[in-house]
């Protein structure tokens, strides 16, 4: 994390010659400072060089040890409190229509400032989360984003302080429950969406500070914090009674190993009871992909943002979720989307030629892999999603089985190289999981898919056992029933191809492909291998060409042309 951006630039700018404003005799240094900048931002916005002085005082003051914890909880509280007023005059003013266009900016840079402090004083000291909750700052900040949800800078501004003041869980469940935290940054990022579709048409960065991409994606951030901070203490609230504990410890005693493994069962996602206060978070969350993500690109912000969000969605239940996901009105959008995401990020990962490994940096397999970890979730809950998926991600079952799989230049080919890598991650688990999920997180399927050499490892990784019959039955040559067709060859359990497809290399087929030449010189070079044999003495190797000699199976060619020659 780092400053806002303006304040990056402000030591780099002119280190040499800082100028601070000296406190008063006798007063806290921070509270002088913060009277001075109360005052001046209160006056009008602040050009750069007041700006950097103002600035260099607070961060000086911040870092010193006399830095007091009233003079600054107060500090604190006047920059909230300025902040509201200010954005309350400009409500006001825009709904009398007593302002200017001029007064309504001039009002904003006002607001604008005082929770720019506010964001970097919570940045530099971690009291500061303290002092926001004593003050009561949550509930004023929550107002100013539900009354100014359309203004970029002000919900950049809001989500940055709403991210820093979470990132450790605390008051976060009072802020879901009483302060509907969550409904509101829905509300704000709903708001600007359509903005930021018509900035992105225009080349405008989302990247950049305080425009309407970026403050989504500072929202979300801050929503993510919201979802993950609160499942984490409802889940450590849920405390079972001893007596259910123990018979769930003998269950899982006496169950077998070899039952269906089930890698997704709702434990990572917020309860069905808990999730009406992030219904409308989740439905922002999907339409900022499918509005502001490129179809067949790889995912960026602030889409990136909204897949970790989604990471704590349930999909499946309540009924209310499930018609986000899959919308009436244009059932598969979402999962034709996530599918165009998939290839986008699978078909450009390339692979070492020797050794095989994936070649993707660690940075971008962390961004992608809530793409694989949410789809694998999806279609592990969804029945009909996984059907409609599986053809899409792996392709048809009957496609060309004279090629082994790991060699397919197709998606399903692509995402094997990613399952087979010999440096396995968290990214190619992810992928592995998604595959597994699409083969009914049956072992049997996915081995007789792509055959049990190329997915051992993950099996390993995942402690997902396997009927140790499986193979041997899977290795016999008998043709299998299709269900829509006649008898299919039986795929090899081990390579992913059918017996039928693997040339036999045994000694009584005919060497393929040679010509008189190469048979001569192979005979000649195993006629020499012979002689050495028997020259070491080790190994007693009879030729088999004179073995024919001596049995009379082969006759000198120059003595039948003599008796040729005698007959006529």
């Amino acid at each position: 994390m780092t400053r806002l951006p303006y304040l990056s630039l402000l030591r780099s700018s002119n280190p040499g010659s800082q100028t601070s404003i000296n406190p008063k005799n006798g007063e806290s240094g921070l509270e002088s400072i913060l009277e001075e900048t109360y005052k001046i931002i209160e006056s009008g916005p602040l050009d750069e060089k007041t700006k950097r002085s103002l600035v260099d005082s607070l961060i000086d003051e911040f870092l010193s040890k006399r830095t007091g914890k009233h003079s600054a909880k107060e500090s604190v509280r006047r920059l909230v409190d300025l902040a509201d007023t200010k954005n309350q005059e400009r409500c006001e003013g825009l709904k009398n229509k007593t302002l200017t266009k001029d007064d309504v900016d001039y009002i904003t840079a006002v607001a604008q400032e005082a929770l720019t402090c506010v964001a970097n004083m919570a940045l530099l000291n971690h009291a500061a989360i303290v002092w926001f909750e004593d003050i009561g700052g949550m509930p004023w900040l929550a107002k100013i984003l539900e009354t100014s949800c359309e203004v970029p800078n002000i919900c950049f501004l809001c989500g940055r302080i709403i991210f820093l003041i979470t990132h450790t869980g605390m008051y976060v469940k009072n802020y879901v429950e009483e302060l509907n935290l969550p409904k509101l940054i829905a509300k704000s990022c709903l708001a600007m969406v359509h903005t930021a579709v018509k900035d992105k048409k225009n080349g405008v960065s989302f990247a950049a500070p305080f425009n309407a991409g970026s403050a989504i994606n500072e929202l979300l951030k801050a929503a993510f914090n919201l979802c993950t901070f609160y499942h984490r203490i409802q889940a450590a609230a849920f405390v079972p009674s001893r007596s259910s504990g123990s018979s769930r410890d003998s269950d899982a005693s006496n169950s077998n190993p070899l039952e269906k493994k089930r890698l997704y069962n709702g434990d990572h996602t917020i309860s069905v009871d808990d999730i009406h206060h992030f219904v409308e978070l989740i439905d922002a969350s999907l339409q900022v992909i499918l509005l502001l993500q490129t179809p067949n690109q790889e995912p960026e912000i602030p889409a990136t943002q909204a897949l970790n969000v989604l990471l704590n969605a349930p999909i499946s239940n309540p009924s209310s979720v499930k018609t986000l996901w899959i919308p009436i009105s244009d059932k598969w959008s979402i999962a034709d989307h996530f599918s165009g995401l998939v290839k986008a990020i699978a078909m450009p990962i390339k692979f070492n030629e020797k050794y095989k490994t994936m070649e993707l940096e660690k940075d971008k397999q962390t961004k992608f892999m809530p793409v694989f970890l949410i789809l694998a979730h999806w279609v592990s809950e969804s029945e009909e999603t996984r059907k409609y998926l599986l053809p899409k991600l792996l392709g048809n079952d009957d496609g060309d089985k004279n090629i082994l799989p790991e060699n397919s230049k197709s998606l399903c080919g692509q995402l094997l190289r990613i399952i087979r890598s010999p440096l396995p991650s968290e990214f190619s688990n992810a992928v592995s999981d998604l595959v597994f999920c699409l083969c009914e997180q049956d072992p049997k399927i996915m081995i007789n898919r792509f055959g049990y050499g190329n997915v051992a490892g993950y099996f390993v990784r995942r402690h997902i056992a396997i009927d140790s019959t499986f193979l041997q039955e899977a290795s016999g040559k008998n043709a299998s029933k299709s269900k829509h067709g006649p008898a299919q060859p039986t795929i090899n359990p081990f390579t992913g191809r059918p017996f039928v497809a693997e040339k036999s290399t045994s000694a009584n087929d005919d060497l393929p492909d040679m010509t008189e030449e190469e048979k001569e010189r192979e005979a000649e070079r195993l006629f020499v291998l012979f002689d050495r044999l028997n020259r070491t003495g080790i190994i007693k190797v009879k030729n088999p060409i004179e073995e024919a000699y001596k049995s009379g199976k082969m006759k000198d060619m120059g003595s039948k042309n003599n008796s040729d020659d005698d007959s006529s």
